[in-house]
């Protein structure tokens, strides 16, 4: 589907063009890499494991202080 934003016009790939089984069929042999591992980063990463694609997560190493919100690093590592 073309869609026009402010006179830039973008092809848009739907769900129903490119279905989970083609994405699937697509990516089988891939190793797809989320760099991040805030809110976003961690949905994508969780989501497409769940789906049954190889992830790699790119976080940087760090702990949080006594009281701090877990930081990505801990989430990853208690995610795997």
């Amino acid at each position: 589907m073309l869609m026009d934003f402010g006179g830039v016009k973008i092809n848009i790939v739907t769900r129903q063009e490119f279905t989970l089984d083609k994405a699937r069929e697509t990516l089988e042999d891939e190793v797809n890499a989320v760099l991040g591992y805030g809110v976003q980063g961690r949905a994508q990463a969780l989501n497409m494991l769940e789906n049954g694609f190889k992830v790699v997560v790119g976080v940087q190493e760090r702990y949080s202080k006594p009281g701090e919100k877990q930081t990505g690093w801990e989430k990853a590592l208690e995610d795997k």
